[in-house]
């Protein structure tokens, strides 16, 4: 049954509101929000799809489930907030499920309303759509969508050398530069630089690393390994931006000069 807008107009413009203060505080760059005043229902009768048009790290994923003022019993929330990428009109193919966590804007009034994911993946150019493992309870309104927001964290916008580059001097520092860096994440000191001996052994680097606003430098401890192809490997999170969303995994390769 459809909510009329007054009986949750109040919750939503809180929900707003905060959303909208996340993005004043510098929070992730908005992917895609379906977030609007009206009334709501269940149970969104059409595919909530986005499309990207660049590589995009995808950091955080919000379902509203107002399920008609009732919200979910804390105890019954576990569910899963998910993507999958739309390859064609009768063909999806799925990205990926995360565990969702809940809270409420109304609390005392009604519970677990909000549902959020952290995927933190880098996704392509492409279509996608949102799924939600409680469809019944996810809340829609017109143009029948689910109310979901996305929000991209940092992400990898130049290295150098560039993917794939060859002939790179044996002494040349590399660096990583994120569109947003407000602080360097806890794995920045797990970024590893590595090259397969003789074909089949991975062999890590000595490395330094130092930050310089949004740009990570890491020098070789000594020289580069000639004529040698070297994988960069970033894990999540070395970069926070200002909504402190972690960064996705990044890699790059690059072969050196011979000597």
């Amino acid at each position: 049954m459809k909510k009329g807008i007054h009986g949750v107009s109040r919750h939503l413009f809180l929900l707003l509101c905060g959303l909208v203060a996340a993005t004043q505080a510098g929070a992730g760059q908005i992917v895609y929000s379906g977030w609007n005043g009206e009334g709501v229902s269940n149970n969104p009768p059409l595919a909530t799809v986005f499309t990207l048009d660049e590589p995009t790290n995808i950091a955080s994923i919000y379902n509203y489930h107002w399920n008609d003022g009732a919200g979910q019993d804390a105890n019954l929330v576990a569910g899963t907030i998910g993507i999958d990428q739309i390859v064609s009109e009768t063909e999806t193919v799925v990205i990926g499920r995360w565990p969702a966590t809940s809270w409420s804007t109304n609390p005392g009034v009604v519970a677990n309303t909000n549902w959020v994911a952290y995927p933190n993946i880098l996704l392509g150019p492409g279509t996608y759509k949102i799924v939600d493992s409680d469809p019944a309870t996810w809340s829609y309104s017109s143009p029948g969508t689910g109310f979901s927001h996305i929000e991209a964290g940092p992400d990898v916008t130049a290295t150098v050398p560039v993917n794939t580059a060859l002939n790179v001097p044996l002494t040349q520092p590399l660096t990583v530069t994120f569109n947003d860096m407000r602080v360097p994440g806890a794995s920045l000191n797990q970024v590893e630089v590595s090259f397969l001996k003789n074909g089949a052994t991975r062999t890590i680097v000595a490395t330094t690393k130092g930050v310089d606003g949004n740009t990570l430098t890491i020098t070789p401890v000594i020289p580069w390994r000639a004529d040698t192809v070297f994988t960069v490997t970033l894990p999540v999170g070395c970069a926070l931006d200002g909504g402190y969303f972690p960064s996705a995994p990044y890699q790059f390769t690059f072969k050196t000069a011979i000597q």
